[in-house]
């Protein structure tokens, strides 16, 4: 353990690598706090972290915290908009000014394709709000 952190496993951290490589990313991996993330040219950013057997995989766009913003943000991630065993989630990091969706993956079901999986959902969700706000 360091820091009170279990160390994120190397199996794990290889699919993060993989799956990186897939977006032609080359140098994409967990750092030793096991956290990595990147930003597009569109203006969202991935990021993944690392923490209690788990793999907790979020995309942010800027948005500011007014009603019809935060209305969309919470819409995508309401049960009745939830698509397959997917769990989205929502935040609004006020100090960044920063709308995110997360999905949290239990550290035995990260493989490459699942993190394809989320990638997807969360790309989709973070643009259209990104679209809805522009």
């Amino acid at each position: 353990r360091k820091g009170g952190r279990r160390m994120t496993p190397t199996w794990l951290n290889d699919v993060v690598t993989a799956f990186g490589r897939q977006m032609a990313l080359t140098r994409f991996a967990l750092n030793e706090r096991g956290v990595a993330g990147v930003r597009f040219e569109n203006g969202l950013t991935l990021r993944f972290e690392y923490a209690d057997e788990a793999l907790l995989v979020s995309m942010g766009v800027a948005a500011g915290d007014d009603p019809a913003t935060l209305r969309h943000l919470l819409e995508a991630v309401h049960p009745a908009a939830q698509r397959g065993g997917m769990r989205l989630r929502a935040a609004y990091l006020a100090k960044r000014g920063e709308a995110v969706y997360a999905v949290r993956l239990a550290e035995r079901g990260v493989t490459v394709a699942a993190l394809g999986e989320v990638f997807q959902a969360l790309w989709q969700a973070a643009d259209r709000l990104r679209r809805s706000v522009s």
